[in-house]
């Protein structure tokens, strides 16, 4: 059998509380660069002004993105852009002259980072998913984690609310969390699905 897979989205608190996260550094800028222009002691006014609109852009765009409660991203997501611009600025401010290497310089370089993410992050998206074929199936939940099992290795499966509880033959247990999963019960039912079709035992009640 080809590999199937099954994309999963994250829920609207998740997606609420990623925004949130990246509203914070906007705030921070604005309220940084009002401190700056009112105190009229800033050597770089216009970085004060790209400042501030930089964080009134996110702030906007974080509130439209909340209203919309089923938002799917499939070009570039620019939070993540502005967010990158706002930690470019955000070093730029404490930039110090005549030093190569210096904390600020690892915040543009984080910024240039978030940009890139940001163009990409439809792609980012994708990496969220059920996969499986007549071998396995795997979990990829966050870019850097995933949980894998062999079918032949899986002795039972128990599915807990929004947990995910599988036994393997040597009887170790192994939970994946899926409260953050909005889709989840799609994910649940594809895994009973193939227990079913005979890739593995049928789940426990």
């Amino acid at each position: 059998m080809a590999k199937q897979v099954l994309p999963l989205r994250l829920t609207d608190r998740a997606r609420r509380a990623q925004g949130m996260m990246h509203a914070t550094p906007g705030l921070l800028l604005i309220l940084t660069g009002l401190e700056g222009l009112l105190s009229g002691k800033s050597h770089r006014p216009w970085i004060d002004g790209l400042g501030i609109l930089a964080g009134l852009l996110l702030v906007i765009m974080l509130r439209r993105e909340l209203k919309s409660k089923h938002a799917t991203h499939t070009g570039v997501h620019w939070y993540d852009v502005i967010v990158g611009c706002v930690i470019i600025l955000e070093g730029a401010h404490k930039l110090h002259k005549n030093e190569w290497f210096q904390p600020s310089t690892i915040l543009m370089l984080v910024g240039v980072l978030m940009i890139v993410i940001g163009f990409f992050h439809h792609k980012l998206e994708s990496l969220r998913r059920l996969e499986w074929d007549d071998e396995r199936f795997c979990l990829h939940l966050r870019p850097l984690y995933r949980f894998s099992m062999k079918w032949s290795d899986l002795d039972s499966v128990k599915l807990d609310g929004t947990t995910l509880i599988l036994t393997d033959k040597s009887k170790r247990t192994h939970s994946v969390n899926l409260r953050r999963i909005e889709n989840r019960g799609d994910a649940e039912n594809a895994i009973e699905e193939q227990m079913r079709a005979g890739r593995g035992p049928a789940p426990t009640t």
